[in-house]
């Protein structure tokens, strides 16, 4: 006997998604629960694609976009009593689409009528307008407009960085709705249909949101590519956290020395303050400072920090540090993080763990010239562990520029991270690298230019000195100097050449406004942006 496979409704995803009564009118009064919903249908159904097939209807006095934008407004309105916990009555459009959905509330899910997805797709958009700036601080211009509203978006930021969702009650282990800056230039995905809203169904990824950053049409960041210097016998056999390795893997640890060991005559901590006053000495501020992939020891982490912090700038470095896990001590490979100045820097920075292991073949073995370290009869798997997976996102305090960070395979590997990147759109994809020479036409560049199209964010990938030196890929010539590769969507890439003797390179990013459209023809009034690299200079330490 066949069992017939049950069809679900759109009551079925509904409940599922906003619990029994979900169609009462008081789940109106929150448009990012609302944009969630609609979102979950139109992806589910595939039906989203009429967006371009006879929508949105030309019976409406105004525009598409003007009506969408006003209809939006007006539901914030609504969304601000809601959150001051008064009572609140949504738009009459809002009312009357979400009232269409309730007519077909018993319509499969893989069957929804026509006129049922354009009370979808009109909702979709009205949540999007109702939501823009939505977890982003206000820019000062539209805090000067609206100073009554700052209180009310300070809640909002409150409320992400707490739960990591824009959703309100809805389990956020199903369904993160987040801010978004970027929206796909080519293609039609659901990523189409919004300017300031995103969604994002992995589970198995933690999204987490800050806005420490520091605002301003421009960021300068002082790239340290350090260690100067790296040896193959850093690289050793380790025994595998289970008990016997899987043939024909093998583990391996690679050894991150004390700053203060290789510095020479100066102290870590001196030569790293006058690094940052050589870089200011033309009355530039750096705003941050980037360490590679597995560069620093905690302890030095904490000296950088210190020197930062005299500077107001803030930390992105990649830090081994060793600690207990699984009964034993185990070397972690993570990201630091320290942003903030005074008292808003806090005493612990923001810590996210690399999410895919380094797995060395004979190939990568013969290149870095370790092979009298590791047998490359072997393939030989880095022994951090892999932990539950959390990508960190830092938003400035103007609302223009978002960052992320991404540790070496994290960048080439696009499960289960590159969904969630590509529905955020951050403006600026930071990947700490143990690499060789950042060559454009190596795999960094690759990846970083599948970012650059899409979702359009610029990607900076840092490595260092020591490792690519210690790097010799088949064909390159003389390219250790190469420590870092900008890419970005408009300008392409450049490749940063440190040069002989210098510590660091200085490079200045402006943000470069410009206007997206999403499929339905709705613009977002010039607020997208991206960093652009405008000019790199080498740092000396006299």
């Amino acid at each position: 006997m066949t069992i017939p496979a049950r069809v679900h409704s759109i009551d079925d995803e509904l409940t599922h998604l906003l619990g029994e009564g979900w169609s009462e009118r008081d789940h109106l009064r929150w448009p990012p629960n609302i944009f969630a919903a609609c979102w979950m249908l139109l992806e589910i159904s595939g039906t989203y694609t009429r967006v371009l097939d006879g929508w949105p209807r030309r019976d409406s006095v105004q525009p598409w976009p003007a009506h969408a934008r006003e209809v939006g407004h007006a539901w914030l309105a609504c969304a601000i009593e809601f959150l001051s916990n008064r009572t609140s009555t949504p738009p009459p459009h809002v009312t009357a689409s979400w009232e269409k959905v309730l007519t077909a509330r018993a319509a499969p899910v893989d069957a929804i009528p026509d006129w049922t997805c354009d009370a979808l797709l009109e909702l979709l958009a009205f949540a999007d307008e109702a939501s823009a700036g939505f977890g982003l601080p206000l820019p000062e211009g539209l805090k000067n407009r609206q100073s009554h509203m700052d209180g009310f978006y300070r809640q909002v930021q409150i409320h992400l960085s707490a739960t990591g969702s824009l959703a309100v009650g809805l389990p956020s282990a199903s369904v993160c709705v987040l801010p978004k800056q970027h929206t796909p230039r080519y293609g039609l995905t659901m990523r189409s249909l919004s300017h300031h809203l995103a969604v994002f169904t992995g589970g198995e990824v933690k999204p987490v949101w800050s806005t420490p950053l520091p605002g301003g049409e421009g960021l300068n960041l002082l790239i340290v590519p350090w260690p100067f210097v790296v040896e193959p016998s850093q690289f050793s056999p380790t025994r595998c956290p289970h008990a016997q390795p899987v043939v024909p893997f093998q583990c391996f640890d690679y050894s991150v020395r004390r700053a203060d060991e290789l510095i020479g005559d100066m102290a870590f901590e001196d030569w790293l303050r006058s690094l940052f006053l050589a870089a200011s000495r033309d009355g530039e501020r750096v705003h941050g400072v980037v360490f590679p992939e597995a560069s620093l020891l905690g302890t030095d982490f904490l000296t950088v920090d210190k020197v930062a912090l005299e500077f107001d700038a803030f930390v992105v470095a990649g830090v081994s540090s060793t600690r207990p896990h699984d009964g034993m001590d185990r070397d972690f490979n993570e990201v630091w993080m320290t942003f903030g100045v005074d008292d808003r820097r806090g005493g612990r920075p923001f810590v996210q763990a690399k999410h895919h292991r380094w797995q060395l073949d004979s190939t990568q073995i013969a290149t870095y010239g370790i092979d009298g370290s590791l047998d490359s009869s072997f393939r030989w798997w880095e022994s951090t562990p892999v932990m539950p997976r959390e990508l960190n996102f830092m938003a400035a305090v103007d609302g223009m520029m978002t960052i992320c960070c991404l540790i070496c395979e994290d960048l080439a590997r696009q499960d289960p991270i590159s969904r969630l990147v590509r529905a955020v759109g951050p403006n600026l994809v930071i990947a700490l690298l143990a690499d060789g020479p950042q060559l454009e036409r190596r795999w960094p560049g690759r990846y970083a230019t599948v970012l650059a199209d899409d979702p359009g964010s610029a990607v900076l990938t840092v490595t260092s000195l020591g490792m690519a030196h210690l790097s010799r890929p088949r064909g390159v010539v003389d390219a250790g100097s190469v420590i870092a590769l900008w890419k970005d969507p408009v300008t392409g890439s450049q490749e940063i050449t440190l040069e002989p003797g210098a510590g660091a390179v200085l490079l200045t990013l402006k943000t470069t406004e410009f206007t997206e459209y999403t499929a339905d023809g709705r613009n977002d009034g010039g607020a997208a942006g991206f960093p652009t690299l405008t000019a790199k200079c080498s740092i000396f330490v006299n």
